[in-house]
């Protein structure tokens, strides 16, 4: 979703994105975790307790399709707010992000980019 890699396939053949939608469990998160750093070859610290809280699992609830066939379509959903341009934060090396495409999820889902939605 970086704004580079968007327009240029929508110049290309247009661009499509997936949405699926989930509602995120945490049961067991502190295990996860443990078990995640062990595998990327850490070592497994106790964690402070304001850490972030890792998703263990998803239940899917929706899926999504939306299609932008060309940059016209592009430049008319971010000036109806449906897509908006965002600054990342930095690399953890410092170095800065290109800048992401956004989507208003609420505003896409009333207009003709949304092809289909499973439920």
């Amino acid at each position: 979703n970086d704004q580079y890699s968007v327009d240029l396939a929508a110049a290309q053949d247009g661009v499509g994105f997936i949405v699926v939608n989930t509602v995120p469990d945490y049961t067991d998160e502190d295990a996860f975790y443990r078990w995640h750093m062990a595998k990327r070859g850490k070592v497994v610290k106790d964690r402070k307790p304001n850490s972030r809280k890792l998703k263990v699992a998803h239940t899917v609830t929706s899926i999504e399709a939306y299609y932008f066939p060309d940059t016209a379509s592009i430049s008319d959903a971010i000036a109806r707010g449906i897509i908006k341009v965002f600054n990342q934060g930095r690399q953890q090396d410092g170095s800065p992000r290109k800048p992401k495409y956004e989507m208003d999820m609420a505003l896409a889902r009333g207009t003709d980019y949304l092809l289909t939605a499973l439920a």
